[in-house]
């Protein structure tokens, strides 16, 4: 006997919606297991802020109308972590202006750190990146790709005078010295 696709999807979401209500009456909470990493997610996404540490736990209660968290129903617990982790938060920690302006200057420092690594790493590439070729072609075109387009990033956040001066210096570095021996070329060069 043939049964039609439409009818099979009928019973198969009756089924679904059977086993649904199975788990609501069944009305079982979350274990202490489950309680401890909702905490966990809470604890760590407001830093000690007790505001923000409120703010999350009032939302999620309301959210799921529930008094409680330990009385979270067990079948919502996934939609509970989800909703803890993406939740955006309305109140925010206080930033003292000291801080902010140090964390200008560590961000351009990084900034700028980063830059000249990624045209290193260009330049390595450049030199040694042949015999990868050879070796993979698809590899070697893919890594080609982001060193590539890494180093054209990296031209935007470095002073150009400097990358004039530092030019030879990637033209003629010497790869295969140990530390020790090239900033000992170095001071000869000077």
């Amino acid at each position: 006997m043939w049964i039609s696709a439409k009818f099979h999807l009928i019973v198969i979401r009756a089924y679904k919606m059977l086993v649904m209500q199975w788990k609501i009456n069944d009305r079982k909470s979350i274990s202490p297991e489950q309680q401890a990493l909702l905490h966990e997610i809470v604890d760590r996404r407001s830093k000690g802020e007790r505001k923000i540490y409120a703010e999350m736990w009032s939302r999620h209660n309301r959210h799921f109308k529930i008094p409680r968290y330990a009385e979270l129903l067990a079948i919502h617990f996934p939609e509970a972590i989800h909703y803890l982790e993406t939740m955006e938060l309305k109140a925010k920690t206080p930033v003292k202006q000291d801080d902010l302006v140090q964390m200008d200057k560590n961000y351009h420092n990084n900034v700028q750190g980063l830059a000249w690594h990624m045209l290193w790493i260009r330049e390595w590439w450049r030199q040694f990146g042949e015999p990868l070729r050879a070796l993979s072609p698809n590899m070697a075109s893919a890594i080609n790709d982001h060193f590539t387009d890494g180093a054209m990033f990296a031209f935007h956040f470095i002073d150009k005078e400097y990358l004039k001066r530092q030019h030879e210096r990637f033209e003629y570095y010497q790869w295969h010295l140990s530390c020790t021996e090239r900033m000992a070329l170095e001071y000869r060069r000077k």
